[in-house]
């Protein structure tokens, strides 16, 4: 698409067309017209981030089952623990909602696995109305029975970043939705606050989802930290 096609396309954008209409309009395929926006709406995010540009924070979530033990500041030894699985099966809901403009809210979901996958699933960063909020939250926790508890958006960076790292130093790869977009929307992480990840006794442990493949995964822990340096667990033995 030329430099002029995309200032038409946002142009076209602003007056709140949608890809269809714009993609009639300028004789272009939808999907060219949905890409353009996305990629702009990146890069326009970007640079806000990189300018120091953030919009202020509405509302941080997680999902109410987080251990809040799992939180540690920089220098902070782990504890011991027990050989057990927590409830939460390492799995949770994080939102980050920031005041984007009068009535209208910026959101982000994360789904995040900080046993071993890192980020799982992300939804956003896409701006809706603040009525439309309530709904974007029962949408997002309604795998854990629609409950969540308030955090601080250091706490969400700790949550989302800390898992993300962990998954990397296992050669694992973040969801393709994890785009420089929903990153930047956490704002810059100083690492001062963190999250342990990994089992009760810090190693990796897979408990596969619907989407997963668990032949590919375990391949990559195999080369990674080795066998018998994580735990696997299929998902018929988990309650």
């Amino acid at each position: 698409m030329t430099p002029e096609q995309i200032q038409e396309v946002l142009a076209l954008r602003v007056q709140n067309l949608t890809p269809k209409e714009i993609a009639r309009k300028l004789g272009l395929r939808p999907a060219e017209i949905t890409a353009t926006i996305r990629s702009q709406s990146e890069q326009s995010a970007q640079d806000r981030f990189d300018r120091g540009e953030m919009a202020p924070i509405y509302e941080c979530l997680v999902s109410a089952g987080f251990p809040d033990d799992r939180f540690f500041t920089l220098g902070q030894q782990r504890p011991e623990r027990s050989d057990s699985i927590d409830e939460t099966q390492g799995l949770t809901i994080v939102v980050v909602a920031r005041k984007s403009r009068p009535g209208k809210l910026m959101v982000c979901s994360y789904l995040v696995d900080y046993y071993c996958l890192g980020i799982k699933n992300v939804i956003g960063p896409k701006q809706i109305l603040e009525s439309e909020y309530p709904k974007f939250k029962e949408k997002c926790f309604q795998v854990f029975d629609n409950h969540s508890k308030m955090i601080t958006i250091e706490q969400a960076q700790a949550i989302v970043l800390s898992s993300l790292a962990y998954a990397n130093s296992l050669e694992l790869s973040p969801h393709f939705d994890f785009t420089e977009a929903a990153k930047s929307h956490l704002g810059r992480w100083d690492e001062k606050l963190s999250i342990w990840c990994g089992d009760s006794n810090g190693k990796p442990c897979f408990i596969p989802g619907p989407s997963d493949f668990p032949g590919k995964i375990i391949a990559i822990l195999d080369r990674s930290v080795g066998d018998g340096n994580y735990r696997y667990i299929p998902p018929t033995r988990i309650k």
